[in-house]
């Protein structure tokens, strides 16, 4: 093959890959402490049954939740659900999903006191391309703001939420646009993420 073929498939297939993309809200809601309830659970020779019931009770409930929003269950990873909005969806919508994400579970009288369900989340918002390597799976959003939610997640205390800068910033023009009144009880920080350098970011406790 010349190897001006060659640069002319390379260029459609970056046009290609760039151009399969979506500007989306994104969410990431985990499951506090459930490897030490795990290793709890096995250490004691307890049955495997009663921590995989527990995971699947939350992840259940968070990924009906964030559909009925009317976001997208991208994929759960181990105790973990990443969900996504559209971009024409309301910031306040995606915040009231995480908040009630958070409350969801707490109580279940299935699950009480070393068992009670508790959670964390996070909120993003940005440019994401398709990572999906099937033609025919559903979109798999890759990217920064992805990246970004991501480690915010990791850095996050149980029954907080942490969104970005960015996503503050649309949710606070999504109130003024409405002229809802801002009720926001947040803790702003700056820390140094890995991979991402200085990052900006709001911690909001829901009790």
């Amino acid at each position: 093959m010349r190897k001006s073929k060659k640069v002319e498939l390379l260029t459609e297939l970056s046009e290609s890959l760039i151009s399969d993309s979506a500007d989306l809200y994104l969410l990431f809601v985990d499951l506090s402490g459930s490897t030490d309830y795990k290793h709890n659970i096995v250490s004691n020779g307890l049955p495997d049954t009663i921590w995989i019931l527990r995971q699947l009770t939350f992840l259940d409930r968070v990924a009906k939740l964030i559909r009925r929003y009317g976001g997208s269950v991208v994929k759960t990873i181990g105790d973990e659900v990443f969900g996504c909005f559209d971009a024409s969806t309301d910031p306040n919508d995606a915040f009231l999903c995480a908040v009630e994400a958070l409350k969801i579970c707490r109580n279940l009288r299935s699950f009480t006191g070393r068992s009670r369900i508790e959670a964390k989340a996070s909120l993003d918002v940005g440019l994401t391309y398709n990572g999906s390597l099937a033609d025919k799976e559903d979109y798999d959003p890759i990217g920064t703001p992805v990246d970004r939610c991501a480690r915010l997640i990791g850095i996050a205390d149980k029954n907080e939420l942490i969104m970005s800068d960015d996503f503050h910033t649309n949710l606070i023009h999504s109130y003024t646009k409405s002229g809802k009144p801002v009720r926001l009880k947040l803790n702003t920080r700056t820390s140094n993420l890995k991979g991402l350098g200085s990052v900006r970011y709001h911690r909001y406790l829901v009790r």
